[in-house]
């Protein structure tokens, strides 16, 4: 049973982008066959506003995401729309497809409202799986994100708490929710991905740390192929003990991208996890008893997806770890798509290739690839990390409330000017 007192929320719908098609509604389905709903204070995701998008991203880049839902009777030729798709980033990974402002405003939605729960008291932890698309920037999409849920959700909570820790295990690095906050001292934002040449998104360098009064308030963890579900572990302890050290005794909340990808097989992975890699992760961190928003992220093998989500809605609700050979309800909606791991719960889908994405290549299944991550690369990487944690520790950011949090630095442009490629940078700061 919970730990009396302990109130888990469960933000949910079925929006998800044509990559991964099914997955919300296979993560709610397995909760719910699993017989999680009851123990859960379950919402359906509403939807945010074209104004509370604005509170991070670019009027131009909102006003384009909505106008892409209506009726293009009116609009302005297709070498104008062009334009603006190019510009804004809605083009190859980041299509616009039908439907597109519905599920931008519907994902971020789920997140603030999971994040306005925390802030109110009125949860202790809250869940949105179909969150977490932490690669879209103030003005441009990118990486199948159309919103940056995690920064406006991030956002929402530092207008209550004093500070705010995003901790980031998806397989690709969190670029957009670190450019939104590389100049704050009020965010720590601690991402442990895989780095290569040729790795979306290409950034999350052990240098990449911050700038300004957010120098060394931006961690990266740079990960090699292979890394096994030991290694990671033994990483995420580290980096989540320098998180809970910065934090100290003050006012604070956590929010936690759980990406999936970087489990066995994936498509667009690297990596050996399991889904119990990413439940046990969920469980350090839930272990601070600290308000914590637990978002999704990645994750193209959509039966290992819904499983591993499904076993940190578990660790949330602190029920008994389910055995190896727990399986999957033969009532679940989507009983048949788990025979691709034998339909227990902990197996991991063997048929990587299993959505046919284009861009999968056939060196990308990470089952094949060995640990490359050795003790003196990992133990380099995290000495360097305990010496900035360090530094942070002597020096702690300045308090915050939400009647003195504001945006200072969101360059917004007069009507007609030159546009950039480069992102918006939010700066909370204290007025």
């Amino acid at each position: 049973m919970a730990e009396p007192g302990r109130r888990v929320a469960l933000i949910h719908s079925e929006e998800d982008t044509p990559e991964t098609p099914e997955r919300a509604r296979m993560v709610t389905a397995l909760i719910t066959s699993l017989g999680l709903m009851p123990r859960l204070a379950c919402e359906a995701a509403p939807r945010a506003s074209a104004a509370e998008l604005t509170r991070y991203h670019s009027r131009e880049y909102v006003a384009l995401l909505e106008e892409l839902d209506r009726d293009d009777d009116d609009s302005a030729s297709g070498e104008v729309d062009e334009r603006a798709l190019e510009r804004h980033g809605l083009e190859f990974d980041a299509a616009a497809f039908p439907g597109v402002w519905a599920h931008a405003t519907t994902i971020v939605g789920g997140s603030l409202r999971a994040a306005e729960l925390l802030a109110k008291g009125e949860s202790d932890v809250a869940i949105h799986w179909q969150g977490g698309r932490h690669h879209a920037t103030a003005e441009r999409a990118a990486g199948f994100c159309f919103a940056n849920d995690v920064v406006l959700a991030a956002l929402r909570l530092l207008a209550t708490f004093r500070v705010v820790v995003i901790i980031d295990i998806d397989i690709h690095h969190g670029d957009g929710a670190e450019d939104a906050f590389r100049h704050s001292p009020n965010v720590l934002t601690a991402s442990l991905h895989l780095r290569e040449p040729g790795f979306f998104p290409g950034s999350g360098a052990l240098s990449e740390c911050g700038h300004g009064r957010g120098k060394h308030s931006t961690v990266n963890v740079p990960l090699r192929r292979g890394l096994s579900p030991a290694t990671f572990a033994r990483a995420f302890a580290h980096v989540a003990g320098m998180c809970r050290g910065w934090i100290g005794d003050r006012s604070s909340a956590v929010v936690m991208v759980c990406g999936a990808d970087g489990i066995r097989g994936d498509p667009r992975g690297g990596w050996r996890l399991e889904p119990a890699s990413l439940a046990d992760a969920v469980g350090v961190v839930l272990d601070w008893r600290l308000p914590t928003l637990l978002l999704g992220g990645g994750g193209y093998v959509q039966t290992n997806a819904a499983r591993a989500w499904a076993l940190c809605t578990m660790r949330a609700l602190q029920l008994p770890p389910a055995d190896g050979a727990a399986q999957i309800p033969p009532d679940d909606e989507f009983y048949e798509r788990y025979r691709d791991g034998s339909f227990l719960l902990h197996a991991v889908a063997e048929r990587a290739g299993a959505l046919g994405l284009a861009c999968a290549r056939a060196d990308d299944n990470s089952g094949s690839h060995a640990e490359q991550n050795d003790d003196a690369y990992l133990e380099g990487v995290l000495s360097t990390l305990r010496a900035r944690f360090a530094s942070l520790s002597a020096s702690p950011p300045p308090a915050a409330c939400a009647s003195r949090v504001t945006l200072a630095g969101v360059k917004r442009r007069p009507e007609g000017e030159g546009h950039s490629d480069k992102a918006h940078v939010v700066r909370p700061t204290l007025t």
